[in-house]
């Protein structure tokens, strides 16, 4: 006997994805996100280095390393505006990529467009009206889902990570909400932080910046990170 429950081999895992702009962009093109944006990577967070991230930005997507043992002092509160914020949970623990992808694509919905009838329009259909927790149990069990993402961990060196204790990094969004806030949207989180107010988009990279600087100087997270951008797509 393998002391597994009944059924408990067939539990998908949603295996973690690789911090690759390109595996990133061609998972959501796959499964709905319009081809006019793509994910795109800032290689530093000096000014001059924010400088060669194409524009439009509208979200920001964190790889970080956190000292868990540590509060970054921005804990989320559900009242929080957001258009979309969804929990994560146990089972969706290596999903933290695409739960964050999700977070940049939907709270910006009069920029960036989702092809009718695809995974992502599906998804945004099911999930209308739920409630952070329920949302996330939806997506626990969207075969169509599961699939397209089982693909695109298999890309990269992600695949390689079997569980939860061999993932270093946790991804989390950030995007400027209806209240003209800078807000940074984590799953494990009770909900939408605050991070800055009165922020634009011209503004949204630098702010961002700001705070993953602060994070670093407190040691909340560590300086094996990465910062992807939900970008417009000029080629």
């Amino acid at each position: 006997m393998s002391g597994k429950a009944d059924g408990a081999e067939n539990v998908f895992n949603w295996p973690p994805l690789e911090s690759d702009p390109e595996i990133f962009t061609k998972y959501l093109h796959t499964i709905g996100m319009s081809n006019g944006w793509k994910i795109c990577e800032a290689y530093g967070l000096e000014d001059e280095m924010l400088e060669f991230v194409p524009k439009p930005t509208v979200a920001c997507i964190a790889a970080i390393q956190r000292d868990k043992t540590k509060s970054d002092g921005k804990p989320g509160l559900e009242s929080t505006k957001a258009s979309y914020y969804m929990k994560q949970t146990s089972t969706l623990d290596n999903a933290c990529g695409i739960i964050a992808c999700i977070h940049a694509v939907f709270n910006n919905p009069d920029f960036v467009a989702v092809e009718e009838n695809s995974i992502l329009d599906e998804f945004r259909i099911k999930v209308q009206g739920l409630t952070p927790l329920e949302k996330a149990k939806s997506m626990e069990a969207f075969d169509r889902f599961k699939e397209a993402h089982k693909s695109y961990a298999m890309q990269g060196q992600s695949n390689l990570a079997t569980n939860q204790s061999e993932v270093n990094h946790h991804f989390v969004a950030f995007c400027i909400n209806s209240a003209k806030q800078l807000v940074e949207l984590d799953g494990t989180k009770p909900g939408p932080a605050i991070i800055k107010e009165n922020v634009t988009n011209q503004d949204l990279l630098k702010a961002v910046a700001e705070e993953l600087k602060r994070r670093l100087k407190e040691g909340h997270i560590t300086e094996s990170m990465s910062l992807l951008t939900l970008s417009m797509n000029s080629e």
